[in-house]
């Protein structure tokens, strides 16, 4: 059985957040890989509305919408990947924490996601900006909350692209429990934060990280 991928972008984003110059998105890309493609299905959840700056949904309301979203959208599936850039990652977070849908989420690739926020949120005027400061309320629960249930994570692994003016590589990376060692993994690539979520091609180094991470999960299966 297929495993379902789902990218979901972030603040004030849209699906054509991961879409490069040449109008190819991350997941196109990854379908050109003969293995990725027989053994996974992609999904995009584009809430580019609700992740405007200028909508009064926080963290935990847009997390419950995502949350009904990939119920409807995994039933057929046993096992999802979720790849998460920026704010769509603590939505992906609250999400693991707290819906029975984190039993299918067995691997969550973060992208330049603000675990510890991003000082771009002591700008916001709106809930879901506020959120975004750097050690929130609601940031800090997740954290918290993250390290507490650590024996329900899936699998997760952090890229940071060095080059990011709007989360800091400390930030990038959540706090993990120290029993979570073989299932946390972090990289860097130089990428800047839009960068990091549009690779120009399959050379990236962004893209040749997850495709490499994406085949070893279908291996692991097979190793079982």
């Amino acid at each position: 059985m297929k495993k379902l991928i789902v990218f979901i972008h972030g603040l004030n984003g849209s699906e054509k957040s991961w879409m490069n110059k040449e109008g190819k998105k991350f997941g196109d890309l990854l379908l050109l890989n003969p293995i990725i493609q027989e053994g996974y299905d992609i999904e995009y959840y584009d809430y580019k509305e609700e992740a405007s700056v200028f909508s009064k949904l926080g963290i935990e309301k847009n997390g419950k919408i995502l949350k009904t979203w990939l119920t409807a959208k995994t039933k057929k599936y046993e096992e999802v990947v979720l790849i998460c850039h920026s704010m769509g990652g603590l939505l992906a977070k609250y999400v693991i924490l707290n819906e029975k849908i984190r039993e299918k989420i067995k691997l969550y690739i973060s992208l330049a996601v603000p675990h510890k926020g991003s000082n771009l949120g002591n700008l916001g005027i709106f809930e879901k900006v506020k959120n975004l400061a750097p050690y929130s309320e609601v940031l800090n629960e997740l954290e918290k909350d993250w390290i507490k249930k650590y024996k329900v994570l899936p699998k997760t692994i952090y890229l940071t692209g060095e080059n990011d003016s709007v989360v800091t590589d400390i930030s990038s990376r959540a706090l993990e429990a120290g029993e979570r060692e073989e299932d946390v993994e972090e990289y860097s690539t130089a990428d800047g934060h839009i960068s990091i979520s549009k690779p120009e091609d399959n050379n990236s180094l962004v893209y040749l990280l997850i495709e490499s991470k994406l085949e070893d999960f279908l291996e692991r299966d097979e190793n079982e």
